[in-house]
């Protein structure tokens, strides 16, 4: 056991006075990242066998106005219909209500 590790650290000792540490240790995280995207790869294409493919494609951008000031927080399929939950900056009012922190809009296809 002791003539294996004696092998292996002249061979370490060798690798470092001919290349650098830092080109082996760059050489040895390139391999790894190189076997990890292979695994990575390997496995979604299993999961896409497993359980199918459904492409996200951006087919269009809008701006959705509210009454308040306020910041998106999620927005959430409802059947045809897109509900748009947001943090609302209400300076004045003393009351939140549903209203003012969601809304319900149906997307209309147009030719913009």
């Amino acid at each position: 056991m002791a003539e294996i590790l004696d092998e292996k650290e002249r061979i370490l000792d060798e690798a470092v006075a001919e290349g650098g540490a830092y080109d082996i240790l760059r050489r040895r995280l390139a391999d790894l990242g190189a076997k990890l995207n292979d695994e990575a790869r390997g496995l979604n294409a299993r999961r896409i066998e497993e359980f199918g493919q459904s492409g996200l494609d951006i087919i269009g951008r809008l701006r959705i106005r509210t009454e308040n000031n306020c910041r998106a927080r999620d927005i959430a399929r409802v059947g045809e219909l897109l509900l748009f939950g947001y943090n609302v900056f209400i300076g004045l009012k003393k009351e939140t209500r549903v209203e003012d922190v969601f809304s319900l809009y149906r997307l209309e296809e147009t030719a913009d």
